[in-house]
């Protein structure tokens, strides 16, 4: 999840990104979520992961465009 994160802030036209049941860790999650602001991407799909409280909760700070740390 880390080198995709990487990966789509270099990818100025990507609006939409799936990661439906990737087993996605909350380090990876993370990785993901603080790639966002530097993204154009407009819609994220990310169902059927055991992501938890914690993880959601810094999602829903990066997604409202508050300072997580």
């Amino acid at each position: 999840m880390s080198l995709l994160a990487s990966a789509i802030q270099s990818c100025p036209t990507l609006q939409e990104l799936d990661v439906s049941l990737n087993e996605i860790t909350s380090t990876g999650f993370q990785a993901l979520c603080e790639a966002l602001p530097h993204t154009s991407l407009q819609t994220l799909v990310c169902c059927k992961n055991m992501l938890g409280d914690e993880i959601l909760s810094f999602f829903a700070q990066v997604i409202e465009g508050e300072d997580s740390t």
